[in-house]
């Protein structure tokens, strides 16, 4: 991920697949509990 700042929104720079598993990572680390993408 990274962020945009005249945007002010973050982006990713990744494929799909990549996108996803980054994704679910970060969400199972700040909720606690896993979270999948299928």
């Amino acid at each position: 991920f990274q962020y945009d700042e005249d945007n002010t929104c973050w982006f990713a720079l990744a494929e799909k697949v990549e996108f996803y598993s980054c994704l679910s990572e970060l969400l199972s680390t700040n909720l606690g509990r896993r979270v999948n993408f299928n």
